[in-house]
């Protein structure tokens, strides 16, 4: 048996969202954080859809929207991690996530840098 009670275990699993919030912007890492990796690939989604919004300049009232929906996002990260007590992903899958994450923006800041190339 474990000398640890419950309460403690409980304690241990709690994420602090002001962390979340933090890894949140820009890459999403904070969805891995508080243990939700679907999220985080939505969230993914929404920022490369919204960097080539911005870029291809779609439309002057999509920079609100993209406001709202980030803002959103922040709420709903804070949230989370304020009310969740247990997590799914334990390390050694957060570390997959986040090595994944990793990854993919280390890739698109190489392809950003080879495409902006004379």
């Amino acid at each position: 048996m474990s000398d640890q009670s419950a309460d403690t275990i409980l304690f241990k699993d709690r994420r602090r969202w002001w962390v979340a919030l933090l890894m949140l912007f820009p890459t999403g890492a904070g969805y891995i954080y508080v243990g939700r990796p679907f999220r985080f690939i939505g969230f993914t989604v929404f920022v490369l859809l919204s960097i080539m919004a911005v870029y291809l300049q779609v439309s002057s009232w999509i920079n609100p929207v993209i406001g709202t929906i980030a803002i959103c996002f922040a709420i709903d990260i804070a949230l989370i991690a304020k009310t969740q007590n247990s997590h799914s992903l334990r390390w050694p899958q957060r570390r997959n996530w986040y090595v994944a994450s990793l990854t993919l923006w280390s890739l698109l800041l190489v392809f950003a840098k080879i495409s902006s190339l004379p």
